[in-house]
């Protein structure tokens, strides 16, 4: 599979042209699939090791339940679930996990597990800028 990021500030991108070029060169006697879609920067390391160190760490000490656990109910809540079966049995999963969020989806899924916590629990977890401990 072949990627090019074209980027806003480039207007006469290189990525752009070989983008093209490389679409022109596609085998005319094979069918392809050709996806373009918006860029969005994956997740950042400090949001990662935020929601490690701090959410998931406050709501495992609050609940015991470990932090694999609270992140897989937690990211179906926000994401959804979708079911799958494996080995005759119905079971289910969250449609995203944190690892394939996008910093603006990791700044929602913050801000909603704080809301989360504050509803379901009556707890409060501090916002990134907040908080002032180690991550």
């Amino acid at each position: 599979m072949k990627r090019f990021i074209i980027r806003k500030e480039d207007k006469y991108s290189l990525a752009k042209v070989n983008a093209c070029e490389y679409v022109s060169s596609l085998d005319h006697k094979k069918s392809w699939v050709v996806e373009i879609k918006r860029y969005v920067k994956k997740r950042s390391n400090d949001q990662n090791a935020y929601i490690h160190a701090v959410p998931f760490k406050i709501l495992v000490d609050h609940t015991g339940y470990t932090i694999d656990e609270m992140k897989e109910y937690l990211c179906g809540e926000f994401t959804g679930w979708e079911e799958y079966e494996m080995f005759g049995r119905r079971k289910v999963r969250p449609l995203r996990t944190t690892s394939q969020m996008d910093t603006l989806e990791m700044t929602n899924f913050i801000e909603w597990m704080q809301w989360w916590a504050s509803t379901n629990l009556n707890i409060r977890i501090p916002s990134p800028n907040e908080y002032e401990g180690e991550y």
